[in-house]
């Protein structure tokens, strides 16, 4: 399909695996969505953890991409939701999305990625691959044009680097996230759009609740100085294990990540009124 005639509004999707969608859907296969589209990674990206202790990420640039209807992914048995369908569809029912134009979500994420590793980062990989899939999406069409990036990171920052104190940890973590942040938001200062984030799963920061504090005060600040976004909260949003019984308790549940996904729209909508 020719998608140059097709005028659309761009969510970024980015950051790990409650981004990159695990929110267990049993027994049900995708469902696609009218007037939503997506862009993936036809070299999927991911982490090898074949190496014990040394996981490495796979990622193959310059990136083939590839635009089709919006579905969540599969295994082939069961389905697992992302935060971009929840603020799709409210995106649709409000009235944003304009007659004539469609919703693309450029799906970014990569379960188990993080700064620590400089997976994320303004020299990483991930984020080199991120704008590849920006430039790859507004290139189709003049009039197409960014008006959300929706980020979801930060448990894997929250485990790693051991050696850190909460001060080290949050300093780590708001350095690398404000310098990444500013220069996608310079990259691309012909639009105007927020940034957008949301706490990690109660359920599984319990276990980890000083270096998610840390993390999450980072990310709080960070779009606080930068002064248009905001942070979706996680409250009352059960993770898999709670939902199913699975001992996943770093993802939220299906249910839970589309309500989060309203969420992330319910401060767009606050922010772009």
């Amino acid at each position: 399909m020719n998608f140059s005639n097709k005028k659309f509004d761009v969510v970024i999707l980015a950051g790990q695996s409650n981004a990159e969608g695990n929110g267990v859907i049993q027994g049900k296969l995708p469902q696609p969505l009218d007037n939503v589209y997506q862009e993936i990674d036809k070299n999927p990206s991911y982490i090898n953890e074949e190496v014990k202790d040394s996981p490495k990420l796979i990622v193959t640039l310059p990136v083939e991409c590839e635009i089709q209807n919006y579905q969540e992914r599969t295994n082939g048995k069961d389905s697992f939701a992302d935060l971009a369908k929840g603020f799709a569809l409210d995106y649709i029912s409000s009235g944003k999305l304009k007659e004539g134009r469609d919703i693309i979500i450029i799906k970014a994420a990569v379960g188990g990625t993080g700064f620590s590793r400089n997976e994320w980062g303004i020299t990483s990989p991930l984020y080199e691959r991120l704008k590849q899939m920006t430039d790859a999406v507004l290139s189709l069409n003049p009039e197409n044009r960014i008006v959300a990036f929706l980020w979801h990171q930060g448990e894997h920052d929250a485990f790693e680097n051991a050696q850190f104190n909460d001060s080290e940890r949050y300093d780590f973590y708001y350095n690398h996230f404000k310098e990444q942040t500013l220069d996608y938001l310079k990259r691309y200062s012909q639009f105007k759009f927020p940034v957008i984030a949301g706490e990690v799963n109660k359920d599984w920061g319990a276990e980890y609740r000083h270096q998610c504090d840390a993390v999450e005060k980072a990310t709080k600040d960070v779009i606080k100085e930068i002064g248009f976004g905001g942070v979706a909260l996680s409250d009352g949003l059960i993770s898999n294990d709670q939902a199913i019984k699975n001992g996943d308790k770093a993802h939220f549940s299906a249910e839970a990540i589309c309500e989060f996904g309203r969420r992330y729209f319910n401060i767009y909508r606050e922010l772009v009124k």
